[in-house]
């Protein structure tokens, strides 16, 4: 066993790796049956600027029939000042995770922020906003 205060020491903060559980338990929206077979993935890498450290969720549409291939990214972080849980979106391709200044020379609109201990509905969040950029793509 392993002492509780060093478990998942990846460096991300405690807010984002709540974020990351309640993803992983709910992923399932949408690679079940409603997006099966179409080519969808949602990966997880590091997000890290020095002072903020978080995830980034890359949800990936790989349609060979349709010649399609999108990313949307998701950088899930607490503000080094207010402490706020911050998103930012982006639309960018890439093969390894999306990095801070990638994220932000290609943010969609304004970060969207929740308290320190609304973990679950950033989760919420970013699950309907990766079901409505798969609507787009997937009829």
């Amino acid at each position: 066993m392993v002492n509780i205060d060093n478990y998942l020491e990846d460096g991300a903060d405690w807010t984002a790796q709540a974020v990351l559980a309640h993803l992983k338990g709910k992923v399932w929206r949408l690679l079940s049956d409603k997006y099966y077979d179409n080519g969808v993935s949602i990966k997880v890498g590091r997000y890290e600027n020095f002072r903020e450290d978080g995830y980034v969720f890359v949800l990936r549409l790989d349609d060979n029939k349709k010649d399609l291939h999108v990313q949307r990214n998701y950088a899930v972080y607490p503000h080094r000042i207010t402490d706020k849980l911050c998103v930012l979106k982006a639309n960018l391709n890439t093969i390894n995770t999306p990095t801070v200044e990638e994220i932000l020379k290609n943010r969609i609109g304004e970060e969207k922020t929740f308290e320190w201990d609304d973990t679950k509905e950033c989760a919420e969040y970013i699950l309907d906003d990766m079901d409505h950029f798969l609507e787009e793509y997937i009829k």
